[in-house]
């Protein structure tokens, strides 16, 4: 028995923590990050910063959002309510997975009952919904009415995973989503209907396949054509919709055109292995002279408060936390999740003072070195 639990305590670790094909982007994503080296400021860093900033346009209090990340419940029991609890508690906004364990009407009730003002702007913590174009398009403008009755405060557009990347853990460990966490936030009466049926199976048949197969089977097959993010953004109205998933300077331009802000990923490692970083792509994009999401947060890696530093000084927002609170999460649930959330908040304004900046806006390249 022993034994069995060990092997689904890796799978799970495996799904989680590993990224596709031979992991060389899960590799590089940290390491990027570290390349990048801060300049401490001596005669003008205080703790009272303003950290406010925004995230499609809505004001959050920190620049610091939950990553979404499917199945939370694998970790820990509730894994998504415990994630928006402690989130909200602490002003940090959460992005939920559509491939959530729990229904979203029930995790926005954790969140919504739980988020106050943090700062004298009366900011608060940010809920948002990450949306697939699923190959059932009604499917997906369901779940953006689901979420707006819910009271949701915008919608995040996943645009980097119109196909699977082989996860070679997750095949070699024949990693399976258990049903009830596959149908935790589908609708009771879910049916698919595909433009090509035979390419779409039901949940219930995708019992026994990979986590990935059953992407594989109910987000778009085609590449996704900006009409089609005009078509949504419009549904989401008057809802921002943040755009996650671009990578090269023109599709992060694009993304800003269409949508309230863009979100620069490689989809946590878990997409394209050998994918440039997300700190490759800020460098690009500012070489590149196009003009700027209105709102731009980057995703990859994020663990520290010294990276949230990091990522606005390359020209973001804000960055996602995903894998340090989801191990966080693992290793004792909510207790563990607390210590994780005020640790890298406490780091990120003890950086801040310390790099001598007194608001967001005055985090800028300066404070890197490149050499």
């Amino acid at each position: 028995m022993e034994d069995s639990q060990k092997k689904i305590a890796r799978r799970i670790d495996d799904y989680y923590f590993g990224g596709s094909g031979g992991e060389r982007t899960l590799r590089e994503n940290r390491k990027a990050l570290d390349s990048l080296r801060l300049i401490p400021r001596a005669f003008q860093g205080r703790l009272e910063c303003d950290t406010t900033t925004n995230l499609g346009g809505v004001l959050l209090p920190l620049p610091i959002a939950v990553a979404p990340m499917a199945y939370l419940s694998l970790l820990a029991a509730g894994g998504e309510e415990t994630m928006a609890r402690s989130a909200a508690k602490a002003g940090i906004s959460f992005i939920l997975s559509t491939r959530s364990a729990i229904a979203l009407e029930k995790v926005a009730e954790t969140f919504n009952a739980n988020r106050r003002p943090i700062t004298t702007s009366k900011a608060t913590a940010a809920l948002f919904f990450q949306l697939y174009l699923m190959k059932d398009r009604q499917l997906t403008f369901a779940y953006i009415d689901r979420a707006k009755e819910a009271g949701f405060d915008g919608f995040v557009l996943t645009v980097d995973a119109p196909y699977i990347f082989p996860r070679r853990r997750d095949r070699a460990n024949g990693f399976v989503v258990p049903e009830k966490m596959v149908r935790g936030n589908l609708p009771h009466d879910f049916v698919p209907t595909p433009q090509k049926p035979e390419a779409t199976l039901l949940p219930t048949q995708l019992l026994g396949r990979s986590a990935a197969a059953f992407d594989d089977a109910l987000v778009q097959e085609a590449v996704i054509d900006p009409d089609i993010v005009a078509e949504v953004a419009r549904a989401c109205s008057p809802m921002p919709l943040v755009v996650k998933g671009v990578m090269a300077p023109q599709d992060i331009a694009m993304a800003g055109a269409l949508a309230s802000g863009a979100i620069v990923s490689n989809h946590g490692a878990r997409q394209l292995d050998g994918a440039i970083t997300a700190v490759d792509a800020m460098a690009l994009f500012s070489e590149s002279h196009l003009e700027r999401p209105r709102s731009l947060w980057m995703d990859g890696a994020v663990s520290f408060g010294s990276d949230l530093i990091r990522a606005v000084a390359l020209g973001c927002d804000g960055a996602l936390v995903g894998k340090a609170f989801a191990r966080a999460l693992r290793r004792g649930g909510e207790a563990e999740l607390k210590k994780a959330i005020s640790l890298i908040k406490e780091e990120f304004q003890v950086a801040m003072a310390l790099v001598g900046a007194q608001s967001i806006g005055e985090i800028t390249r300066a404070v890197l070195y490149f050499g």
